[in-house]
């Protein structure tokens, strides 16, 4: 995937919370970060979930609670969404995986990212269009599955 296409996308999606991803994109996701990885050369990270958790500011005992889910990385996903910094933006995952040089995730999750991304954005539209629809809660108080089920 050319690195310019990874920028745009990411630029698309900075400003989209990460609450805009649904299960199965996070599940997907998780099948390519939850195994272990590999260190990054001329890092001191690995390219896993592990890698995104650190970038992610998660402190090692945090990481080490993340281990014993079914999916780490959707333990981690679901985390995230209770923190604002980094901020929890679909961007910001992107840029993420990036710096990891996991281009593989983001070619193989591209479809299903830029899927619910669009979603969002129409939902959130038709709700600034029409002003006696229910507005949705706020991000913080959406309820998000963290442990891998449906």
């Amino acid at each position: 995937m050319a690195e310019t296409t990874v920028e745009k996308l990411i630029e698309s999606t900075k400003d989209v919370h990460m609450n805009s991803l649904n299960n199965g994109c996070r599940r997907k996701i998780g099948m390519f970060m939850d195994p272990e990885g590999s260190l990054i050369p001329d890092s001191d990270m690995f390219n896993d979930w592990c890698g995104c958790a650190e970038l992610l500011n998660f402190s090692q005992l945090e990481i080490e609670n993340m281990k014993r889910r079914k999916s780490p990385t959707q333990e981690m996903l679901h985390l995230w969404n209770t923190r604002n910094d980094p901020e929890p933006t679909v961007g910001n995952l992107l840029s993420f995986l990036s710096q990891l040089e996991r281009f593989d995730v983001i070619s193989e999750c591209r479809q299903m990212i830029e899927r619910d991304v669009e979603k969002w954005k129409q939902n959130q539209q038709s709700l600034q269009q029409d002003p006696s629809s229910p507005s949705s809660p706020p991000p913080d108080k959406i309820e998000t599955v963290s442990d891998g089920k449906c």
